[in-house]
């Protein structure tokens, strides 16, 4: 260590501020580099003396090198971590103490191994046995290398385990035999100036923004805090590194920008989060809580974009896989090693996300039979056992997609697995707006989007891309801006049109939905839509844990009423409501058996779907008296409104589109006067 030409420590002498500017000095003597000293010794100050006393001086070799920033960042969080421990600085340099190291991370093992080898243990070369394990090989376990610890310590070696989680990384016997557990603490304000001062030079005194501290890792120090940039000028570069770290992670969205995930959306805001206290050391991988997710839905909902923008958003690398690249493989020894490095890639770029595309296409073993039996099982087996190693894969986040989650094996889904399920579901109208908009970006704005949304119900948001892709194109060879009737053609493309005839039934149909589902207890109607593929009446309405008996005969009835309106004003009803029939029956079925509004009253029965109730001709009476009420309640409502279904129709069949204060103002007269609603259904 140099002593000449001390200077004075900012804010006194704390012990750990003290040790990390020892550590610094002497990590730069071991390099060979020359730097501005930066301990004094001061006779009132005793915790300076005490912990220079403990150490041996370093050389004081002059180069034109500066100080890695990385390396003195972790000199500084050693130091700290070293000083809690009263006397264990001296003892590193020339004693044989026993001790573990937490890093929580995987990429600062190898520079505190670096800072143990050169600066804290002294640079002995003898009596020394330092046990670096970052997670990633299989061997990093606590049954691995235990009687070689047993050894060095019987020896009187000075024996040091690194690892993101000793606990789970290292020898068992290191554990039960350390003297000392220490753990890194997160860089912060005084530790950043620190390193500023050993890099550049210069003492730093001014503000550090605390969310700049948060954001940044370790290898975001090593591009921005450089030798001859002042400290200001490193930490302007260390901002612009900052801000500019999600450029890494491809062109496309984050989830931020994305809509139609729902739940999982929330779920992957959350893990952002957790990734960003994981890579600046504030939160251990064991305190994780989303550490793999099972994502379903059907084709097309975006379940791969889904992962991508996760990715981006927490700012991690994408392992991208699927179960059909696995099979690619020639035989099945081919295969397993195709899956086991894939896992090994993914542990040795944690922290990432590892996408499993298609996991359902390995099936479930209940379900495997036959000649390919063993070779199943096989994969079944390997699969299951890297995913319940969620404490060896640190800081690996499983996302597995699929779009039948019902043929996983039921062990995939057990606790430490893929145990959170979210489904994404295809996109309502509301929704596919907001989609349209993101990919029409400054296109059309000011257009009111929610008719081409209910002219595309049913789509996902794969097809809205494409929609408005192929629009982009046509106006482009057009030589002109893009206009609504590009994407509305795309989104008609190959549909026939309706019939007059057709087109009127359709009408009549959605306005009986439009007019009940407005009386009815300020239903959230959003619009209504004419389209070849038929009509769409859209509410805003949703099920969660507060929907009551009123709420769900409500949506019976007006499930009812399209059907109804046919019947009343056409003279009978048409096989286009069978999507309808299906819901209300849905509906009905659920009420009886599931949620406590039927005969059997406060029971819950376990899962019936409609397809399965010939199965259980006990319930379709129930059913059926239900459906019966619901629908006489929809045709009270009707009856007297003639005029105003017909109005509505009218007016839909001219446009093609009406939004809710379209249908509001042509019912007005009728919603002045009371509406013959009827009292509800009151279950049998």
């Amino acid at each position: 260590m140099n002593n000449e030409a001390h200077t004075t420590i900012a804010g006194g002498a704390d012990p750990g501020d003290v040790l990390a500017r020892v550590y610094l000095e002497d990590l730069a003597a071991a390099y060979g580099i020359k730097i501005k000293s930066l301990v004094i010794r001061n006779d009132e100050q005793a915790a300076t003396d005490d912990i220079l006393k403990e150490l041996n001086e370093g050389s004081d070799d002059d180069q034109s090198e500066r100080l890695r920033a990385d390396l003195a960042a972790t000199a500084v969080l050693l130091a700290r971590a070293v000083a809690k421990e009263r006397g264990l600085a001296g003892r590193l340099r020339k004693e044989n103490p026993v001790l573990v190291i937490a890093t929580h991370t995987s990429d600062l093992v190898g520079l505190v191994e670096e800072i143990l080898t050169k600066v804290a243990m002294g640079g002995k070369g003898q009596g020394k046995h330092i046990i670096e394990r970052d997670g990633t090989k299989s061997t990093d376990k606590p049954a691995q290398g235990n009687a070689e610890v047993v050894d060095r310590i019987n020896r009187k070696y000075a024996v040091v385990g690194v690892a993101p989680d000793p606990r789970r990384h290292l020898p068992a016997v290191l554990l039960r035999m350390a003297e000392y557990r220490l753990s890194l603490s997160a860089l912060d304000a005084s530790a950043l100036r620190l390193v500023l001062e050993a890099v550049t030079g210069q003492a730093y005194d001014g503000d550090v923004d605390d969310e700049l501290i948060r954001y940044a890792d370790f290898s975001d120090l090593l591009l921005s805090v450089r030798g001859g940039f002042t400290p200001r000028e490193c930490l302007s570069k260390l901002r612009q590194v900052v801000e500019s770290k999600s450029l890494g992670y491809g062109d496309g969205p984050g989830l931020v920008e994305l809509e139609g995930y729902g739940e999982a959306k929330l779920w992957g805001l959350e893990l952002a989060k957790d990734f960003l206290e994981y890579k600046t050391g504030r939160l251990g991988w064991s305190l994780f809580d989303h550490k793999a997710l099972l994502l379903s839905g059907p084709p097309g909902v975006g379940k791969t974009s889904f992962a991508r923008a996760l990715a981006k958003t927490c700012e991690v690398p994408l392992i991208e896989t699927s179960v059909a690249e696995w099979n690619a493989s020639a035989h099945l020894g081919e295969t397993l090693k195709h899956i086991l490095d894939v896992f090994g890639r993914a542990k040795r770029s944690s922290p990432c996300i590892l996408f499993i595309d298609e996991i359902d296409g390995i099936s479930s073993r209940a379900s495997l039979s036959g000649d390919h039996y063993t070779y199943w099982v096989q994969i079944v087996n390997l699969v299951l056992e890297l995913m319940a190693g969620v404490d060896e894969r640190v800081g690996v986040v499983v996302v597995a997609a699929t779009n039948h989650p019902e043929r996983i094996d039921a062990a995939m889904k057990r606790s430490g697995r893929l145990d959170q399920e979210v489904r994404i579901e295809k996109p309502d109208a509301e929704t596919l707006a907001k989609i349209y908009r993101y990919h029409l970006g400054e296109s059309l704005q000011g257009v009111d989007l929610l008719q081409l949304a209910l002219s595309s119900r049913g789509t996902t948001g794969a097809d809205v891309e494409a929609y408005v892709r192929r629009a982009r194109a046509v106006a482009r060879r057009a030589h002109r801006d893009l206009l609504l009737e590009d994407v509305v053609d795309q989104v008609r493309e190959g549909s026939a049109p309706m019939s007059d005839a057709a087109r009127r039934r359709a009408a009549i149909h959605e306005s009986g939905h439009a007019l009940v589902g407005l009386l009815l207890h300020d239903k959230k109607l959003l619009g209504v839509s004419l389209h070849e593929r038929g009509g769409t009446t859209e509410f805003s309405v949703r099920l969660d844990g507060a929907t009551t008996r009123a709420d769900i005969e409500d949506e019976i009835v007006i499930g009812l009423a399209g059907r109804a309106a046919e019947e009343l004003l056409l003279g009978d009803a048409s096989i286009g409501s069978t999507s309808d029939l299906h819901k209300a029956t849905t509906y009905a079925l659920l009420a009886e058996v599931n949620w406590g509004f039927g005969q059997f009253g406060n029971t819950y029965i376990d899962r019936i779907e409609v397809q399965d109730l010939r199965s259980y001709p006990w319930l379709l009476p129930p059913i059926q008296k239900r459906l019966e009420v619901a629908e006489e309640r929809a045709r009270a409502i009707i009856e007297p409104r003639f005029a105003i279904i017909r109005a509505i129709a009218d007016a839909l069949e001219k446009t093609g589109y009406l939004s809710a204060s379209d249908v509001q103002v042509i019912a007005q007269r009728d919603l002045e006067s009371p509406s013959p609603v009827g009292d509800g259904l009151g279950a049998e």
